[in-house]
């Protein structure tokens, strides 16, 4: 389960962070950390170490469904990767396609 979540974030994001005009939003870690938490309910199921250095994060809140896909800089700063309204946690059997 957590490796088809960690892929389709991975192909978001380099969906959205791919090309010389990319803009993701960025700010301090501690400052998103404490909007998606406080503000959006919104807490972590998903954490993987990038090979590019940094480390993702998949935030959701349960009751409204709404999730955040976040990356973590080693500059201290955490970007906005993506979000949406809705999510829902696949569990595919073996051998089983998405």
């Amino acid at each position: 389960m957590v490796l088809y979540i960690a892929s389709a974030v991975l192909a978001l994001m380099l969906t959205f962070t791919s090309g010389a005009n990319a803009k993701v939003p960025c700010r301090k870690t501690e400052d998103v950390t404490r909007l998606l938490s406080k503000t959006h309910s919104e807490s972590v199921i998903f954490s993987a170490v990038s090979v590019r250095g940094h480390i993702l994060h998949v935030w959701t809140d349960p009751d409204s469904g709404e999730w955040t896909a976040t990356i973590d800089l080693p500059n201290g700063k955490s970007c906005l990767v993506d979000t949406g309204p809705r999510h829902k946690i696949v569990k595919p059997k073996k051998g089983q396609a998405l």
